[in-house]
């Protein structure tokens, strides 16, 4: 791990650079003979400023460190990729790029940057200290009535993050804009949660991941990783009903998760086909933590009726009092929809109300050809009754009942919990999620100007609102 700390008075012995010296801090092991012999090369390189861009000399460019030191200083400092772009390594510098590379302490702290991150990667926590400056915006993956949402490219590994940008303006803007952000405060709080307790956790891969968050002048930023397979909903939008198999997979994997947020006190409250996600390779992502509450370990009911209307549990509607078990009852709706392409309770003219009294009812109002009951296997019926159990205490799952229960249900005989929890199994639709992912990518790769808090400027009493990012 190097630093950067700033050179003392009369400290002759310190190697200094732009009144900057690098230091390996005391608890950190020593680096390797290469990346020695490179540390040293680049500090005389970058003391050796003569009134032109500081150079990156034989040695380092010859070693795999120099390699990636090259790398990121041509991102960041076109100039000097013009200088190394001879050799074919760049593409051509604009005219109007700048005749002047700043001070050669950022050069040094660029370098520093970058053999962090080789040792968090090498650790295994190349996650860590993230910072929205690491992050290069790419394509517009989607915009919606809370925000926008950008791809971005790590500067460093490549690997690719979705940013949720929200804009400051609307956020600062009535009683609906604090509402979204009391909204975007709980996932941030929820994601940072999970990424504490569900640290090095096999199960943890089956939710979306906090990565960092953010602001710059006009908007919040958040970060997770990016799941570019498309949703759930996208697979039963192309290929209709699952077989019960696809099926089983699916509702395996949302399990688990259930099973892990509910163990550290977390009920999701808003399982549906759109909100779970699914990576290039084809496993399912919960996202969306917007409506996740935390504190359900203390068995203090919740009365918060918020969720989509058809995969709201009994309870939630009544406003009774709920639990984890809410959640149960929404993967029940979600498995049936999967099955059979159609949610068991929803109105057919899309009637909030009526939807809620179905539900309450427990009157069922698909058609005869998609009414569960009528085109599933007796093992899946049995799931779906047990998940739909208006009785929360009864609900197949519930945690006040043995919650591993629904393991060993017959719908789940074949699935080997194991394979699931190690992902070791393929995934149904994996070659179209890699095709949905590859067909992305190719689309384009220039981000479009990003729109600036509509023309609102913040007043100092609004930009507190967002302080603590």
């Amino acid at each position: 791990v190097l630093t950067i700390h700033p050179l003392h008075a009369g400290d002759a012995t310190a190697s200094s650079i732009d009144g900057h010296r690098l230091r390996m801090p005391p608890h950190a092991e020593e680096p390797p003979a290469a990346l020695k012999v490179d540390l040293v090369a680049a500090a005389a390189a970058l003391a050796a400023e003569s009134g032109r861009p500081p150079f990156v000399p034989e040695e380092v460019a010859q070693s795999g460190i120099g390699a990636l030191f090259r790398t990121l200083l041509m991102a960041r400092h076109p100039l000097l990729a013009a200088q190394l772009g001879a050799a074919g390594d760049t593409p051509p510098l604009p005219r109007e790029a700048p005749k002047r590379v700043g001070r050669s302490a950022e050069w040094l702290l660029a370098f520093s940057e970058l053999c962090l991150y080789l040792q968090r990667e090498a650790a295994g926590q190349g996650e860590e200290g993230m910072r929205m400056e690491d992050l290069v915006s790419e394509l517009t993956l989607g915009e919606g009535a809370s925000g926008t949402v950008r791809l971005a490219r790590h500067r460093f590994s490549g690997r690719i993050y979705a940013v949720k940008i929200f804009d400051k303006a609307r956020l600062a803007k009535g009683q609906n804009g604090r509402a979204l952000l009391r909204y975007i405060e709980r996932e941030r709080e929820v994601l940072q949660l999970l990424s504490t307790k569900l640290r090095g956790d096999k199960t943890s891969a089956h939710m979306v991941r906090y990565v960092c968050s953010g602001q710059d002048g006009p908007t919040l930023r958040l970060v997770m990783p990016a799941c570019l397979g498309g949703e759930l909903w996208n697979v039963l939008a192309e290929f209709g009903a699952m077989s019960e198999a696809e099926a089983r997979f699916y509702a395996g994997c949302l399990t688990l998760a259930l099973q892990k947020l509910h163990a550290i006190g977390v009920v999701y409250r808003d399982l549906k086909p759109e909100n779970v996600l699914l990576s290039h390779t084809g496993w399912p992502v919960i996202a969306d933590f917007g409506l996740a509450t935390v504190g359900s370990l203390d068995d203090r009911p919740l009365y918060s009726m918020c969720g989509t209307p058809e995969f709201m549990a009994p309870e939630v509607v009544r406003s009774l009092g709920y639990g984890p078990s809410a959640d149960w009852w929404s993967l029940g709706v979600l498995i049936c929809q999967c099955l059979t392409l159609a949610t068991p309770f929803a109105d057919p003219h899309g009637r909030a109300q009526m939807t809620f009294s179905n539900i309450v009812r427990g009157r069922v109002t698909a058609e005869r050809s998609q009414h569960y009951r009528m085109v599933c296997s007796t093992h899946a019926v049995s799931l779906l009754d047990a998940l739909l159990q208006p009785e929360p205490s009864k609900r197949l799952g519930d945690t006040r009942r043995d919650a591993g229960r629904i393991r060993v249900h017959p719908f789940f005989w074949g699935l080997d919990w194991q394979a699931l929890e190690e992902r070791r199994l393929t995934p149904p639709h994996a070659d179209f999620c890699a095709h949905t992912a590859e067909k992305l990518l190719a689309s384009h790769h220039t981000a479009p100007p990003e729109r600036a808090g509509e023309g609102m400027e913040l007043t100092a009493e609004q930009q507190q609102l967002f302080a603590h990012w």
